[in-house]
């Protein structure tokens, strides 16, 4: 298994890389904002 961190500035294009990686790798994503909001909504503590 190969994990790659995407990350930068607001605007970077990080969006648009990880996109990229995914459809030349038939890989997944995360996105770190997604799960810390899904996870402040059900009152979970983030470290």
């Amino acid at each position: 298994m190969q994990i790659i961190g995407v990350t930068g500035i607001s605007g970077a294009g990080k969006s648009t890389v990880t996109e990229m990686l995914c459809n030349m790798r038939n890989a997944k994503s995360i996105n770190a904002d997604e799960v810390a909001k899904t996870l402040s909504k059900k009152r979970r503590r983030i470290l």
